[in-house]
């Protein structure tokens, strides 16, 4: 078990998921930030594919979460549980490890939830995958921060 979790010690992909994971859910005004971002690093017609995905993936999340999800600042220079989940979510569904997807989609969601969030992070994974954005994490990781 992780005692916590910096952001540096993610790779850029892990660190894209998770600072899009922190705006996107700090509230609408956020939004435009987060498009321009994904227009920026993807273009503006692929970008903005890439974001409907994300959207959609947190959607399913926010939805179907049997607990109060966490996140941290946009400056914070920790990671928590489920920062480090929904990353670890993206990073087994780009791997095609369908049982780390429902384990990680497990824990955030309740039990009916979990093949809507395990369809969505697969296809956020598929549109980051054919970005060339690729995540490294794959294994469950329990945050105590």
């Amino acid at each position: 078990m992780l005692d916590a979790t910096w952001i540096t010690e993610l790779d850029d992909a892990a660190q894209f998921v998770v600072w899009s994971y922190r705006r996107w859910v700090s509230g609408p005004d956020n939004w435009p930030l987060v498009r321009r971002e994904y227009d920026g690093r993807f273009g503006a017609e692929a970008g903005r594919a890439t974001l409907a995905h994300f959207a959609r993936l947190i959607e399913a999340l926010c939805a179907g979460a049997h607990r109060r999800l966490e996140y941290h600042a946009a400056c914070c220079p920790c990671v928590c549980h489920d920062e480090l989940r929904l990353a670890s979510l993206v990073g087994a569904a780009q791997a095609g490890d369908g049982d780390h997807v429902a384990d990680h989609a497990r824990d955030l969601v309740g039990e009916a939830a979990v093949p809507l969030l395990a369809n969505r992070a697969r296809a956020y994974a598929a549109a980051l995958n054919r970005r060339g954005l690729a995540l490294r994490i794959a294994e469950p990781a329990r945050v105590t921060h």
